[in-house]
């Protein structure tokens, strides 16, 4: 991922699954008031269970624009991450 093709994530953020935290991390240290790469790192932290998922929450909501809209979208990506977990415990229940 690099600031040409972020738009691209923003449109599908299942693409999110195959970007890498440390790309999303330096992008956001280069453009640190851009709300919308802030909102791209805190999802990919959720996607991935990242440490920083609280600081990504915080910072992500102090310069984002409507906070409402971004709660529905961390709601949104936790439901669905709950999913894909209990499919995989699913799975791996059925492999035994």
């Amino acid at each position: 991922m690099n600031a040409e093709n972020f738009h691209e994530y923003l449109k599908n953020p299942s693409l999110l699954y195959q970007a890498n935290y440390q790309e999303l991390k330096s992008l956001v240290v280069q453009y640190p008031y851009s709300s919308n790469l802030r909102l791209l790192l805190l999802l990919k932290s959720l996607i991935d269970n990242h440490k920083d998922f609280d600081r990504n929450l915080v910072l992500a909501s102090m310069y984002g624009i409507d906070r409402a809209k971004l709660f529905e979208q961390v709601s949104r990506y936790e439901q669905t991450t709950a999913a894909t977990e209990n499919v995989v415990m699913n799975e791996e229940y059925l492999e035994l």
